[in-house]
């Protein structure tokens, strides 16, 4: 079992072939290390690993930036429960410039474990996936549920008080969502704003393949994103592979509900959702390419306030974050 603890750390400009800057691996089976595969030699700058026969990787960061990583697989973190379990708890953090082939910022995977990934009041800033001549999934987020031979994968990820700005990637240019046909995903976003993202061909949440899905959006904002289809239309906010859906409640997620009449391609209405209109940013940022002007890149790190009428969570030292709790929900 690893556990360990960090507040008040900065990871900046670290390369690696998974996780740039942290790798969170648990394997059930010692033996899987023994036969040459010890995730260290990955040269993560810091790796923490549970091997043993529950295979329990439970790190906790808090008060912690990562800016400027690089890697294949994760750009910043790698968190990948291999017939183990992980519940990595981050809060209070910024992941920033980060990039990667898939997951600019993050990669949370299970393949034939089960993952407990939460996020609490995280910036997710000018992330990008891509790959050489193109753009890859999960422009900040990938995060997937694979089944290792009979073993059932199953990935959970809860996303709270969180800001998605300038991100970039083929498909999710925020959140890429996948599994297998023995993996389930379970993925709520709470207080979430999505904004000034852009995908290359598809969506700010990509929602792909065969899946045990549950997937539950509330009182968030997806406003201003774009994607192949345009901006700030339907397609640009949340794709639904046939076989996947959302349900979505208390939230503005624009495209979805004009003028009141919800579009059934973004998923389930689960109530109170607003119809289309400003959700009144103090600055709207436009989707483009990282890296964002630095101006803005500045303004959405120091606010106030995000927008308007909206209350701020205590905030970390030298960081505002905003929710996007704009009206009362019971």
């Amino acid at each position: 079992m690893s556990n360990p603890i960090l507040t008040d750390v900065d990871f900046i400009d670290n390369r690696a072939y998974a996780g740039g800057a942290l790798f969170n691996l648990s394997v059930y089976d010692d033996t899987l290390l023994q036969n040459g595969m010890d995730f260290r030699s990955l040269q993560a700058p810091l790796v923490t690993q549970g091997v043993q026969s529950t295979g329990e990787s439970s790190p906790v960061l808090s008060h912690v930036s990562f800016t400027g990583n690089s890697a294949d697989f994760g750009g910043a973190l790698l968190n990948l429960a291999w017939g183990g379990m992980t519940k990595p708890t981050v809060n209070h953090a910024i992941f920033a410039n980060n990039s990667a082939e898939e997951g600019g910022a993050i990669l949370n995977e299970a393949d034939g474990g089960t993952n407990h990934l939460a996020l609490d009041q995280v910036y997710f800033l000018d992330n990008s996936a891509a790959i050489p001549g193109g753009s890859g999934p999960g422009g900040a987020i990938y995060n997937g549920s694979y089944a290792d031979g009979n073993l059932e994968a199953t990935n959970n990820l809860t996303l709270t008080n969180a800001v998605f700005v300038g991100n970039f990637g083929d498909e999710g240019s925020a959140i890429y969502n996948s599994s297998g046909q023995n993996g389930t995903i379970n993925t709520l976003l709470t207080n979430v704003s999505l904004a000034g993202n852009l995908a290359h061909t598809s969506s700010t949440l990509f929602n792909a393949h065969r899946i045990k899905w549950c997937i539950t959006i509330k009182n968030s904002i997806f406003w201003n994103n774009e994607d192949s289809s345009g901006v700030g239309t339907a397609a640009s906010s949340i794709y639904n592979d046939p076989t996947a859906t959302a349900t979505i409640r208390y939230s503005l997620v624009q495209g979805c509900n004009p003028s009141g009449a919800w579009v059934a391609s973004c998923g389930t209405d689960g109530g109170n959702n607003l119809a289309d209109a400003d959700p009144l940013f103090v600055e709207t940022p436009n989707p483009a390419p990282p890296p964002m002007p630095t101006a803005i890149c500045a303004y959405w790190r120091v606010p106030p306030s995000l927008m308007q009428g909206t209350t701020t969570p205590s905030p970390p030292p030298s960081i505002w974050m905003a929710t996007s709790v704009f009206w009362a929900r019971p």
